[in-house]
């Protein structure tokens, strides 16, 4: 995901996995975009299956998955802007 002005600019999708999760993905993907770090965190495996009408019981996982990678995604990007002063890096002490 990239970011400007707190909002999600690109979100890009991929998987290895079957149709319903690259269904899924591109869907929380599309989701993301022009929403603020909050408003990301708000989608969930529910709003996931009513973007893509719905999944067969035996694929509910997908959703769940896709929600998963959004969320650690956007835990990359804080994580990741904390360690950036005005789009440039800093050094971070090393744990």
């Amino acid at each position: 995901m990239k970011f400007r002005d707190e909002r999600v600019t690109e979100a890009a999708c991929w998987t290895n996995g079957c149709a319903y999760s690259l269904n899924c993905i591109c869907a929380a993907a599309a989701l993301a975009k022009g929403k603020s770090p909050d408003e990301v965190l708000e989608i969930d495996p529910e709003l996931i299956q009513k973007s893509v009408g719905g999944r067969p019981q035996d694929q509910m996982h997908c959703a769940t998955l896709s929600v998963e990678t959004l969320h650690a995604a956007l835990e990359d990007y804080v994580r990741n802007a904390r360690g950036r002063v005005k789009g440039r890096s800093v050094a971070r002490p090393r744990s």
